[in-house]
């Protein structure tokens, strides 16, 4: 299993926001809803595209330090064709 992580070092999430943040339009410390500061749909829609194609999300957060967010991608079995090395990698049909 492959783990990609990223680290935001922010203001962190307390712990009973941890799942809320994944709702659409939901942002912490942004109650006059400022444009500016983003809608509030990136964590919604990376939840919804990881669990499309099977890959948890995580969020581990320390308030005043941080978050980390990560998503585990499954590898291919040792021997599996890539993508490149597919025998009908690059070819389309119009049908």
């Amino acid at each position: 299993m492959l783990s990609i992580e990223t680290w935001d070092t922010g203001i962190g999430i307390p712990e009973q926001d941890l799942q809320t943040i994944f709702d659409e339009y939901h942002q912490l410390d942004n109650a006059a809803r400022e444009r500016s500061l983003g809608l509030g749909l990136g964590l919604s829609i990376v939840q919804r595209l990881a669990s499309l194609l099977g890959h948890p999300v995580h969020v581990r957060s320390h308030p005043g330090r941080g978050s980390v967010f990560s998503i585990d991608v499954m590898q291919p079995p040792n021997g599996a064709p890539r993508d490149n090395e597919h025998p009908h990698a690059g070819k389309w049909s119009a049908n």
